[in-house]
This record gives structure tokens, sequence and C-alpha cells, in this order.
């Protein structure tokens, strides 16, 4: 009774709801709600993530795990075996809610508008000078006293602002970051994909992308894409629908300089990081963790033998991790060597 708990979701949710053999929902758990300054582990937020369309319950975590070593603000992550009233719910992805709490751990100043934008205005293209205009956009910190004067500057720079304005405006450093991050893991329900499941923190009128809910990450929100176009998505038009749709995107990508950076970014992270002998480590090493735990769960969306193939090779619709590890980097340095084409002219 102490602790507020809520479904969480959208077509995780729907997937429960719509099945009468489940009640594997996703959860976001409240620790602060009801009483004033309660933490559980320092957290007064933190979610449990159901593992909905990933036979191997890994993509949320090891995608965050990439997330954090280049450098990216990144909720932690955990597992957990989860009972409810008696009831055993099996094994969760344990995140941590991006709320005051992750911004003081994050940020030098912890004082500044955190924003959710989702749809129909996740894309932050320009609507006007009323913030009532941008439907989705939850403003999550100093929502009694923003007057959304930094937002609604951002989005007129981003999208019909001079060049020289942007450093003003964004972080972006850390967008070519967040960028590099999306297109390697072909994170496609995001931002840079159809426009929601991030946030963006200001700090004096620049604002910082957090990364969000990677659950569909490693290529499992297709966005339109067959197998082929998941593994080959273009490194210079790596949205849904045109570049333009997304102008955080595109406008760096038109500008030399920082399409050069996303390129060093981008050739570092699948040269030292997005390697096999790296992440194929870390699927192991995390796969032996959880193991015993996805044996003796029966409520999972798969069985245990999908767990064990999609490690490496390909059930259903979700590419084997480590499949699309080694033919995803082949596929990014064959586009920064000129070797494939990075971009279709829009």
């Amino acid at each position: 009774e102490q602790m507020a708990v809520r479904t969480k979701g959208n077509s995780s949710l729907n997937s429960v709801a719509n099945n009468p053999n489940s009640q594997r929902y996703s959860w976001k758990i409240d620790t602060n709600r009801y009483v004033d300054g309660q933490k559980l582990c320092g957290l007064k937020k933190f979610n449990l993530n159901n593992g909905f369309k990933d036979p191997t319950l890994l993509r949320e975590h090891i995608g965050y795990q990439v997330s954090r070593e280049i450098g990216l603000p990144t909720p932690r992550t955990a597992f957990a075996d989860v009972t409810v009233n008696g009831q055993h719910l099996g094994l969760y992805t344990v995140v941590e809610h991006v709320d005051s709490e992750f911004i003081e751990r994050w940020f030098d100043d912890d004082t500044g508008d955190l924003y959710k934008p989702d749809w129909p205005d996740g894309s932050l293209l320009y609507r006007g000078e009323n913030i009532e205009d941008y439907g989705g956009l939850q403003l999550e910190t100093n929502e009694d006293t923003s007057d959304h004067s930094a937002f609604l500057t951002l989005v007129e720079v981003m999208n019909q602002g001079p060049d020289e304005a942007i450093a003003q405006v964004l972080n972006i450093e850390g967008m070519l970051q967040y960028m590099a991050l999306n297109t390697a893991l072909v994170n496609l329900d995001s931002y840079t994909g159809n426009g929601h499941n991030y946030y963006c923190y200001e700090q004096d009128g620049v604002f910082t992308v957090i990364p969000w809910d990677l659950n569909e990450a490693f290529g499992n929100f297709k966005c339109g894409c067959n197998r082929a176009g998941i593994i080959e998505l273009m490194v210079d038009e790596p949205t849904c629908g045109a570049v333009d749709g997304k102008p955080l995107v595109a406008r760096l990508l038109a500008i030399e300089e920082h399409r050069t950076r996303y390129h060093q970014i981008l050739s570092s992270l699948v040269a030292d990081l997005f390697t096999p002998a790296v992440i194929h480590g870390w699927i192991d090493e995390t796969a032996a963790l959880i193991r015993p735990t996805v044996e003796q769960d029966t409520t999972k969306f798969y069985p245990t033998s999908s767990f064990e193939e999609n490690l490496t090779s390909d059930v259903g619709g979700a590419i084997g991790l480590k499949a699309f590890v080694t033919e995803r980097r082949a596929a990014i340095e064959a586009q920064l060597s000129g070797l494939a084409p990075a971009t279709d002219e829009g």
C-alpha cells in the first residue's frame, strides 16, 4: 500500500490486455507518490519490462549497455524474477526511470526542464510559438514554473534557424552519439526512427537527448523494412520515412562538420565496441546469468528453445543477436568506406 503501481507500455500492454491467458504486464513502480521521500535502492521510480517481442529477453539490457559505454546519459538496468500477490509472473528487465534522481546523477545542473516528447509531435517539427500546439509533449520537471520558452526555441532553431545557432540549443556531440547508437542498433522505435521513446533535458537553454525504451533495439522494430532493409539501414538516412521529418537528424547531417563527426563516432563504435569480441561476450555472460530463471519462467512469451536459438539465429521476425551484430557491423563498415550506399537521396 506504500507503493504506487500502474501498467505501462503501448504494444507491449495491448499484447497482454488482448490475451486472456496472460497477466504478464509491464509495470511502473513509484515509491515516492504516497510516502514523500521514500526510495528503494536510491530510486523513486523504476520500471519492470516484460520482454515483449524479444525471445532472448536481452535486447534492452544490452542496448543500454552499449549506450552507457559510448557516454550517453543512460538508465541502469537489472533483472528481476517477479511475483505479484503470490502469482509468479517470471523474468523482467528492471529499468531505472528518467526522473529528478536520474538527472541529479548525470547532470551538473538538476534544475532544468525535462521533457518526454511523444506522438503526434515527437519528431519536433515546428508547429508555431504556442506550446499547446505540440501534442504528446510531457514536461516531467518544473511543471508549475516552466514557460516552455527553451523548448520552443529549440524547435524553432532546429527547423528554421541559422546553423550557427544550433549549438546554443542542442548538445551536438550528445545528439551525434545518440544518432550513432540508434544507427548501429537499428533502434527505430526512437526519435531517429518514428519520433518517440526518448527524453530531452535542458541546461541553460541547451538540450541533451536521453535514450529510452530500447526493448526493440537490434532491429526488432521494422518500420516497414524487411530483414535486408534492417541490416542495411543507410547510416545517413537512419530514420523512418524522410530524413527531413526528423529535424534534429536532418540539420546535423546537412552540415559537413557534424556529418563527419557522426561518421567518426559510428566508425569508432563498430571498430572498438560493436564487435563480436565485445558484444557476443556480453550476450554470453548475461544469458548465463538469466538462463536458470528463464528455464523456470512459465509465463514468458517464447519457449526456452527460442531463447537459446535467438541468441545466435533468427526466431520469426527477431534477428539473432549475434547474427545481427556481425551483419550490421559489416554493413556499416561498407557504407562508411564507400563500398555501399549510405543515402538514397532523402
